[in-house]
């Protein structure tokens, strides 16, 4: 997988692109080699070149396309530039079509004037000839036709056949081969025929005493006059299909075998099968060039049209091909010839069919043409659209580059954020969105600053939590502390990292034990500090072998002097006599233990007093109890109690006794499970509100 370019660094090549790069280079070599070589490495080559070329257009386009700049520039050429071109080279290919079917029309149309012209002259000499004493008569007032139509018919001819009588005629084709005329039924023919190896223009009429045929052959001359008319290069072009016989059609039999027409041999292509060879036609007063070599595709070489001006625009470079609608009759069936099509090329300008299109009409007193006007209005229209076009651009321009520059100057400030580069501000004028994405940026940075700081220095405080809390478990008695004769079992729990509450073993002894626990109020840090405080003074008090009462005395006074009026201690202190089956219970203030028998009575040791730290007269006394074997004694904190329910209910002391009323006989470990499943089913979690500390013991 590719990864992007990161950190200006160099590009990331897959193992793909070194491997087919290499084999590509192996094949190469080998094939440089030679000495056999060359088989394998052309082989090589053949199998590594198309994967390395992929793999390397690949490279190439992640390498160039990665930054957000180079991708809106691509995205600004594809979009912006390259339609530009493209729309021009639309509207010139529509113009340039548009322009050779102008032309080919406006040839069409020339042409259709011309065989009305042959029609008008075929109904005027046919009443002339009906009323002629004779031949000499008839080929003179051809003639005088003939001069007078020869500038738009400059080559015309005919054949005349009175009844009973031989035909006569003059012109370019024998009149003995256009009549006697038998193959279309008596009635008039105008259009476009084919005789052996010419094509021309024919209007056949019928009179009372005779079938006149009027002809002017689709030759130079008449190509001539039209493009003197209609200022456009053309050639009379027949498309002839080889191959119709045999292919499933059915020709006419006089055409079953037709004459090719005469002229230069031209393009060839197929169409439906079937080869096209464009001939251009030759009158027969024309002679064809002699052709060798290649052919001659030259097919406007001669036109009368003039040469035109040079560019896309005034440059004679427009062709066009257009099929006459009008069929090519074979003469001597009457049936249209299957295998040819007359067509029109034609070569013009834009420029040329453009005045041709607009420029026949004037308007306004000066008398300016419209092609004029209409040119004066694109051009207007040009100049707006290339400059709001051009405003566009450089409009658009203006927004890639404060895009890219954006981009840029955000893609540093990441990259010094993830160098934990915090302080670093990015800088970008203006009121626009890219402006407040960078705002945005620098408000990220600063809230990443002043959380990283405060992060910091969390863990920091964290640290040092952990530190007072690892002191605090070091201050509290060892989990596998142990005492002849006793089963102790212990949970301490605080609510926060540091507790209030705290408990200490004293060994006096083999066969004494005292047991202190105390909760201070509060909890957390200061209400740890208080309980370390209160514990290493109780433990140097205790060394003076003072008696209890005293010890709390003197407690009592320090925990006044340093502390203020809302702080104070619950303090239950108990000294186990097992040689004596006897315990010392003095009490400051702290919830009474309870004692379990071993015949299941569930009694508390009652002490009432104050707690420490509270001025009240009260002074501390001492009570006994006496100790049996089997017995179980329980200390707890106010955590236990005091815990609540999802409904606020609190645990109370009467679940507690419920509990141990049914411990009897159950070792120290076991009660305080039992005691702890009770509590954590009724609050539904492990998470005390209040510092949790419990003590079990059983006397052996």
């Amino acid at each position: 997988m590719l990864v992007p370019v990161s950190q200006l660094r160099g590009m990331y090549f897959t193992r793909t692109f070194k491997i087919s790069g290499l084999a590509t280079l192996a094949g190469s070599g080998m094939i440089g080699v030679g000495f056999g070589l060359k088989p394998a490495g052309i082989l090589l080559l053949f199998v590594a070149l198309p994967v390395f070329a992929v793999s390397a257009t690949r490279h190439l386009l992640r390498g160039l396309l990665w930054r957000v700049g180079s991708r809106l520039f691509v995205s600004y050429i594809l979009i912006g530039v390259l339609p530009l071109p493209l729309l021009f080279l639309l509207a010139y290919g529509g113009v340039y079509l548009l322009s050779g079917q102008l032309a080919g029309r406006r040839v069409e149309a020339a042409l259709q004037r011309h065989q009305a012209a042959l029609e008008r002259i075929a109904a005027e000499l046919i009443g002339r000839f009906e009323a002629a004493p004779g031949a000499a008569e008839r080929r003179a007032q051809f003639s005088n036709v003939a001069a007078r139509e020869t500038a738009m018919l400059p080559n015309l001819g005919y054949a005349y056949q009175p009844k009973s009588r031989a035909v006569e005629g003059s012109g370019p084709l024998p009149a003995a081969e256009l009549l006697p005329r038998r193959a279309l039924e008596r009635g008039s023919f105008s259009g476009i025929a084919r005789l052996k190896d010419q094509t021309f223009l024919a209007v056949l009429e019928y009179g009372a005493h005779g079938e006149l045929v009027v002809i002017h052959p689709l030759g130079d001359k008449l190509r001539r006059q039209i493009e003197k008319e209609t200022a456009v290069g053309f050639s009379f072009t027949a498309a002839d299909f080889e191959g119709d016989q045999g292919k499933g059609e059915t020709a006419p039999a006089a055409a079953a075998q037709p004459a090719k027409p005469s002229g230069k041999p031209g393009l060839t292509v197929r169409v439906h099968g079937k080869e096209a060879q464009f001939k251009v036609l030759k009158g027969p007063d024309e002679q064809a060039s002699e052709v060798t070599g290649q052919p001659d595709l030259d097919l406007f070489k001669g036109s009368s049209a003039g040469a035109g001006g040079r560019g896309p625009i005034f440059g004679r470079w427009v062709y066009g091909i257009l099929p006459l609608e009008q069929p090519v009759v074979d003469w001597g069936s009457g049936a249209p010839a299957s295998a040819q099509r007359l067509l029109l090329l034609v070569n013009s300008s834009v420029a040329t069919e453009y005045r041709r299109l607009f420029a026949h009409s004037t308007i306004g007193e000066a008398g300016e043409d419209t092609g004029t006007i209409v040119l004066k209005i694109m051009v207007g229209l040009g100049v707006f659209t290339g400059v709001v076009y051009l405003l566009a651009s450089l409009l658009a321009g203006l927004l890639v580059l404060r895009i890219a520059r954006a981009t840029r100057r955000l893609t540093v400030g990441f990259g010094e954020i993830n160098r934990a580069n915090f302080s670093h501000r990015a800088t970008l004028r203006g009121r626009d969105q890219l402006a407040g994405l960078v705002e945005d940026f620098n408000r990220m940075a600063g809230h990443l600053e002043a959380s990283v700081q405060q992060r910091a220095e969390k863990e920091a405080l964290e640290l040092q939590l952990q530190v007072a809390r690892d002191l605090q478990r070091r201050l509290l008695p060892s989990s596998d502390f142990e005492f002849p004769g006793v089963e102790i079992a212990t949970d301490f729990r605080p609510a926060a990292a540091i507790g209030g509450d705290f408990y200490h073993f004293v060994v006096e002894g083999e066969q004494r034990l005292v047991v202190v626990i105390a909760d201070v109020s509060g909890h957390g840090l200061a209400t740890g500090i208080v309980m370390a405080a209160a514990k290493a003074a109780l433990s140097a008090l205790a060394s003076t072998g003072a008696n209890t009462t005293a010890i709390l005395h003197t407690l009592d006074q320090e925990i006044l002097r340093t502390t203020d009026r809302r702080t104070f201690v619950t303090l239950a202190h108990a000294r186990f006599r097992l040689d004596q089956k006897l315990v010392e219970f003095t009490n400051a203030g702290h919830l009474y233990p309870y004692r379990i028998a071993a015949g299941g009575q569930v009694t508390s040791i009652e002490n009432p007093s104050r707690p420490l730290g509270v001025e009240l007269p009260s002074p501390f006394t001492t009570v006994q109890a006496e100790l049996a074997g089997g017995d179980l004694w329980v200390f707890f904190s106010d955590g236990i109690i005091e815990a609540t329910s999802a409904a606020g209910e609190p645990f109370g002391f009467e679940r507690l006794e419920r509990v141990l009323a049914g411990s009897a006989g159950i070792s120290a470990a076991e009660l305080r499970d039992r005691i702890l499943s009770e509590w954590r089913a009724f609050t539904g979690h492990d998470d005390p509100e209040d510092d949790r500390t419990l003590i079990v013991f059983q006397i052996a």
